[in-house]
């Protein structure tokens, strides 16, 4: 009677690979840790939201386009004493 060596073969592999996957997913989970550890909690108070041109469009919303129109944060933040401000370039739409 010949013996098949593919399963043997196979449950050798899928269990390295899930090995490997434990512990790649060990190292992230403790990063995530390390850095809520380490991080500062800070106030921020409510962001201005601007109007911005749908994704993929040039052009800037016109003000009678309130269904294309999406949404982008502003935020201004602080370094060092200096005052920075950043918009991002495209936003979300609007929930109803």
């Amino acid at each position: 009677m010949k013996r098949l060596h593919f399963p043997r073969t196979l449950g050798i592999v899928v269990c390295l690979y899930l090995l490997g996957m434990a512990v790649v997913f060990g190292l992230l989970t403790s990063r995530n840790y390390r850095f809520i550890e380490h991080a500062r909690q800070v106030s921020v108070p409510s962001w201005p939201l601007v109007p911005r041109a749908p994704f993929g469009s040039t052009r800037e919303p016109r003000a009678g386009e309130r269904r294309m129109m999406s949404l982008a944060p502003t935020v201004q933040y602080q370094v060092n004493g200096k005052t920075y401000e950043y918009t991002a370039a495209r936003g979300a739409f609007a929930s109803r």
